[in-house]
């Protein structure tokens, strides 16, 4: 899953990175996703947008249940719970 990439959880307020040698990616995972909807919906804003998301894990190979991105936006801004999931 990770071959040799290191992950970096963000500080308050950043999105994780992961990088290996020279090489950095910056991403949005489901407690990213969660945070910024919830942040939408405390805020009073409308809604938000979801670029692409054919990469959300629909056959649940790297999380525990299917789409945990999309689970994660809607416990954002609809759920009463405290996280992603």
């Amino acid at each position: 899953k990770n071959q040799g990439w290191a992950k970096e959880d963000p500080d308050q307020g950043h999105d994780p990175i992961s990088y290996k040698d020279f090489t950095w990616v910056g991403y949005d995972d489901p407690y990213a996703a969660y945070d910024k909807s919830k942040w939408v919906k405390d805020n009073g804003y409308g809604g938000i947008i979801v670029w692409e998301i054919t990469q959300d894990d629909f056959h649940p190979k790297c999380c525990s249940k299917s789409y945990p991105m999309l689970r994660a936006i809607n416990n954002g801004l609809y759920g009463t719970g405290s996280g992603p999931d």
